[in-house]
């Protein structure tokens, strides 16, 4: 882990996520800075049933359905994405947001992570928290994953 973060120190890196799995797939989620300390720690299950569509990443932004917390701002500052703005139309359906990481509640009160594409379409791929906390400030307080 040292020389991990070392190199990414070395390369410019301000961030650096490392992603610890189970039996093959991802079950954590850690962000730290240059110095090894811990920024964010998020407990996830992962499921990519469909596997399908691109983000265009210097044009992905963030949906936030959740409640207003100070989570929200600092997951807001921590990867750096901005709030939804662009919108675009389709034939037969409302407003879709392409290029879109969007975070709401799922099943249990817990958050989802759904992605969509650069088309406006979901890609299928989730991330569901069952437990985040942001340095020392614990957001998966009476067992919702990102309540105050």
């Amino acid at each position: 882990m040292r020389d991990v973060l070392i190199k990414s120190k070395a390369s410019g890196y301000q961030k650096t996520a490392v992603v610890s799995q189970i039996k093959g797939n991802p079950s954590r989620i850690e962000i730290f800075d240059p110095d090894g300390s811990a920024l964010c720690t998020a407990d996830v299950t992962i499921s990519n049933p469909r596997g399908s569509g691109r983000t265009i990443k210097k044009d992905l932004c963030l949906r936030w359905d959740l409640d207003e917390s100070e989570y929200k701002s600092r997951l807001i500052k921590l990867i750096g994405l901005p709030e939804e703005g662009r919108i675009i139309r389709k034939a037969k359906e409302n407003h879709i947001s392409s290029n879109l990481v969007h975070i709401k509640y799922g099943k249990g009160g817990k958050a989802l992570v759904e992605f969509y594409d650069r088309d406006g379409q979901i890609t299928g791929s989730n991330i569901y928290i069952r437990k985040c906390q942001t340095g020392d400030f614990d957001a998966s307080n009476g067992g919702d994953a990102v309540s105050d």
